[in-house]
């Protein structure tokens, strides 16, 4: 999987900040069990920045090694075909890789949508006529992959206000490029996440038209970290210590969240003092199945996948500490 030059810089200097905390704690960066993990470029990757430059993976006995790729499908492929040990998407893409009996399996949670803290938005440009679910119909809308959980949430949204989502279109168009999508009129509409979101509240000739997410439920894990079983089957001490990582993380970042705009910024290719500025996404700090309930019965109702399953059926619960 090929890094590109940013995200080889964003490496570096998260390489650089680990160095220095291992030298601080006397930790030998020979005594490290490498971990090569992935993730796209959305801000619930917060916690494992944040763990990686802070030495709090290092001091668990981990090399924690990120490397950026465009989607949910790319991170499952990647770690199905062994490349990768860990990988975080969008919950959805889980559920798909589980009902094809793909050995697939939940270990953390990332980022969990609420009410309260919304961390999606479905924006349009303010001159396309678009106010309701009812003038979607036929227009062209994108998410960061066909049939995620970001196009169901738009069309969900869409059959609950008075529109059908049956005539809409969907392009998959990467999160950097959907903002000039939208200004250049080659799309009418789309849903997208922090920090991507709230760009698009700053940008003049967009305006938000609802929080979608709110359509499946008030709370869900949207997305979130996996592995294959065989991996936590025969590594189950490691996986544990990621996810302990990332909780200890998770914790500091609620604790101090404006701090996390300096280890987002050379991974998102944003300004630090700007990413300062914007709401935290939630990210979880326990994993609790309920969570991933609603995503399973969304993705039954659109047809993605033929029938619903216990959500503890794609969850390996080791706890974090």
């Amino acid at each position: 999987m090929a890094v590109s030059t940013i995200s080889r810089r964003a490496v570096l200097a998260q390489f650089a900040a680990a160095t220095a905390a291992l030298s601080a704690s006397g930790v030998r960066a020979a005594d490290l069990q490498t971990v090569a993990v992935a993730s796209a470029l959305q801000d619930d990757i917060a916690p494992l920045l944040y763990g990686i430059s802070s030495g709090i993976f290092a001091k668990l006995g981990l090399d924690v090694q990120l490397q950026p790729v465009n989607n949910g499908a790319a991170a499952a492929a990647a770690v199905l075909g062994g490349s990768l040990q860990l990988a975080k998407s969008g919950t959805m893409a889980i559920i798909i890789a589980h009902n094809r009996g793909l050995p697939l399996t939940i270990v953390w949670p990332a980022a969990i949508s609420t009410t309260a803290a919304p961390m999606c938005g479905l924006v349009v440009s303010r001159t396309g006529g678009i106010a309701s679910g009812k003038d979607c119909n036929g227009k062209t809308f994108t998410g960061a992959s066909l049939q995620d959980l970001n196009q169901l949430a738009a069309m969900a949204w869409v059959d609950a206000n008075g529109g059908d989502s049956k005539t809409m279109k969907f392009l998959e168009i990467t999160s950097s490029a959907t903002i000039p999508a939208l200004e250049s009129g080659r799309i009418d509409g789309a849903t997208v996440l922090n920090p991507t979101l709230q760009i698009a509240l700053r940008t003049p000739s967009i305006k938000l038209l609802a929080n979608p997410f709110d359509t499946i439920s008030k709370h869900f894990c949207s997305s979130t970290w996996f592995t294959t079983r065989d991996y936590i089957e025969k590594n189950p001490d490691i996986v544990r210590r990621f996810v302990t990582g990332l909780q200890q993380a998770t914790r500091y970042e609620y604790a101090h969240p404006t701090e996390m705009g300096k280890v987002l910024a050379p991974f998102l290719k944003q300004d630090e003092a700007t990413l300062a500025t914007f709401p935290r996404t939630t990210d979880g700090l326990t994993l609790d199945t309920a969570d991933y309930q609603p995503v399973i019965e969304l993705a039954v109702r659109y047809g993605t996948i033929p029938k619903s399953f216990p959500a503890k059926d794609v969850v390996t619960a080791l706890g974090g500490g």
